[in-house]
């Protein structure tokens, strides 16, 4: 991948993912055709005339099968955590597109005195992926939807989306797929379309406001089966010129929440680079 000013370089993503505990892994561009059936997330490539093996008789169309294998080869000499990372292409009738896929398994921390072991869930490796995405300088652009496929588990997938348009998946591997893999332990995986989502725009300076910012907390009780980022979405685009952040900073269900509900908690940051805003301003972007 060449390194430009619109471009990520695949350089940068190396170190970015090494020092968030990733090991890169280079794998095998033939996989098992069972396998890649298995995951059933891609179609397999062109199968091979003359393979060497039935194992490695189809070219891939997805980087997982080999990231699986060598995790499980970890985990199965005593690793108690195990996160990898690949770039490489992939095969299939359009071409060979370039992919970036990670996966982790284990503990979250290595064992020790001063935290409570946990393991990995699905919100570590779906910060790692936001991490590597936000180089982009593009944060804005990225989404998350429900996806739902046999091989990842229900209510622990999501596709990635870039303005709009999928552009990989991410989600916690199903268990009897990782069982195929020889992998016993909650499986967290994601795999994107390396040219889509590390494409850069380029940064625009403006200048820092002499203004202060003014904050307005709010709470909406809505149904669980609601996203977040549906909420947060719908508030972008109600807030006008004078919101310049939304987070999410607590999401509860619980004693005094009715049933089949949740509360999601949004810090609204307004700003004006021309004045200072008055309480009325901000009311007017809440309510």
């Amino acid at each position: 991948m060449p390194s430009t000013e619109s471009r990520i370089s695949e350089e940068r993503l190396r170190d970015a993912m090494s020092a968030i505990g990733y090991s890169e892994s280079i794998s095998y561009s033939f996989v098992d055709p069972d396998d890649h059936a298995a995951l059933g997330l891609e179609p397999a490539g062109p199968e091979l005339v003359n393979p060497i093996s039935r194992e490695l008789s189809v070219m891939r169309g997805t980087l997982l099968c080999g990231l699986l294998k060598a995790a499980a080869h970890n985990l199965a000499r005593q690793r108690d955590s195990v996160r990898m990372f690949e770039f490489g292409h992939v095969f299939s009738d359009d071409g060979e597109p370039g992919k970036f896929a990670a996966v982790a398994v284990g503990r979250f921390y290595p064992e020790q005195w001063g935290e409570r072991g946990r393991a990995i869930d699905f919100f570590d490796i779906k910060s790692d992926l936001q991490r590597m995405l936000a180089l982009s300088n593009a944060d804005d652009e990225f989404t998350f939807e429900s996806f739902v496929t046999e091989s990842l588990h229900p209510g622990q997938a999501a596709s990635v989306l870039r303005n709009g348009e999928p552009i990989g998946f991410i989600g916690a591997l199903h268990p009897s797929v990782a069982t195929r893999f020889e992998i016993d332990a909650p499986c967290f995986v994601f795999e994107v379309d390396a040219d889509a989502a590390f494409s850069a725009k380029l940064s625009e300076s403006a200048p820092i406001s002499r203004f202060p910012q003014v904050r307005r907390d709010v709470a909406v009780l809505v149904d669980e089966s609601v996203a977040a980022g549906d909420i947060v979405a719908t508030a972008r685009s109600a807030g006008g010129a004078l919101l310049k952040a939304v987070r999410v900073f607590d999401v509860y269900q619980g004693k005094g929440i009715e049933p089949g509900l949740k509360s999601i908690a949004l810090g609204l940051i307004l700003l004006d680079s021309s004045r200072t805003l008055l309480d009325e301003d901000a009311d007017r972007v809440v309510h």
